[in-house]
């Protein structure tokens, strides 16, 4: 019943936008993890008071929600019901992202200093990932450098079969009959994570040697977009302590697993490369660069984000991509299918 409850609160959570001066709070539509779609011009937004002009109403709406939900267990709940619009930390923060006027080092300090925790930046988008408590957004948003505050464009990943039934549609096994194997060939997974990866070297799904991804986390601790890269660190078995490698928002997940075991199926002699897409735009930017200094030449990414920019290619996260192609990577996205 608590779940219930949950739920139906939710569906009259993330409808009702402002327009905003940054594309990072233009969303009007939503999927949910069920497949249902609905828009903000149908559903009511349920606003308890005027608002602030600065603060996205959904990200309003969401921190009531969170107020509300001070034991463990309700927070649990409402992460996995909405872990693809919001996000919570043990402590009843929420990750949001925040456009200023200017990033600099003053600015990010006052940040800092009104209460965010600070994840990643980027002073070309003009825009912050950061951890706050609720009860702090406004006073954050008051202040004068601040332009908009708002949820991040959180992506999603296109799930599918685990079987490579696709390897005979693609004729990979006549490529192979003739001694191409993709040896000597660094492919790169950008996806959800690899939770399970112990038993998937033990069956043969996966190599021996194990699967090369990022020494440390790509994002956290109040890094810039262009900080320097983590190296590479090879993986025989599931990464202990490393929830960026095995989770999506807290929840573990293991769609990258997957797609490596397909590869691995098509290209048996490719080297192996994964990077976790992280969830928002500014990580998955990260994501792409890593792979690229890596020496990654094949990039398989299965990640979607919606209204992150105009659909023309121009946005942060298609520029992201583009750069990769025009240093030599075969850059692959699963589309899926969005039309509507």
């Amino acid at each position: 019943m608590k779940r219930s409850t949950v739920l139906v609160a939710m569906l009259g959570l993330f409808w009702g936008g402002e327009a905003s001066e940054t594309a990072h709070a233009r969303t009007s539509d939503w999927l949910l993890s069920n497949g249902l779609s609905l828009s903000a011009s149908n559903v009511g937004a349920s606003v308890g008071s005027k608002g602030h002009p600065k603060i996205a109403s959904r990200l309003t709406q969401v921190a009531g929600m969170v107020s509300a939900s001070i034991q463990a267990e309700q927070l649990v709940q409402l992460t996995e019901i909405v872990s693809r619009f919001a996000r919570f930390d043990q402590q009843g923060r929420v990750e949001f992202y925040i456009t200023l006027d200017q990033v600099t080092e003053e600015t990010l300090n006052a940040l800092r200093s009104a209460g965010a925790e600070i994840e990643i930046y980027d002073a070309g988008q003009r825009l912050v990932q950061a951890w706050i408590a609720p009860a702090r957004i406004e006073a954050l948003a008051d202040l004068p450098f601040v332009r908009f505050v708002d949820l991040p464009n959180y992506g999603v990943t296109n799930i599918g079969s685990v079987t490579t039934q696709g390897d005979a549609v693609i004729r990979a096994d006549l490529v192979r009959a003739q001694g191409v194997t993709g040896s000597g060939v660094k492919v790169g997974v950008i996806s959800g994570g690899v939770n399970g990866l112990t038993s998937s070297i033990l069956s043969g799904d996966l190599p021996a040697a194990g699967v090369t991804m990022p020494a440390a986390p790509l994002t956290g601790g109040g890094i810039a977009l262009d900080s320097p890269l983590p190296g590479g660190a090879v993986f025989t078995s599931t990464p202990v302590g490393r929830p960026d490698l095995t989770s999506v928002g807290g929840i573990p997940n293991s769609e990258g697993r997957a797609m490596l075991e397909i590869i691995l199926d098509i290209a048996p002699g490719a080297q192996l490369f994964f990077a976790p897409f992280g969830g928002t735009t500014l990580a998955n930017q990260r994501a792409i660069r890593w792979l690229v200094s890596q020496g990654v030449k094949v990039i398989a990414d299965d990640t979607v984000f919606f209204n992150t920019g105009p659909y023309d290619g121009t946005s942060a996260i298609s520029i992201e991509m583009s750069v990769a192609v025009l240093s030599g990577v075969s850059y692959f996205v699963s589309v899926g299918n969005y039309a509507q």
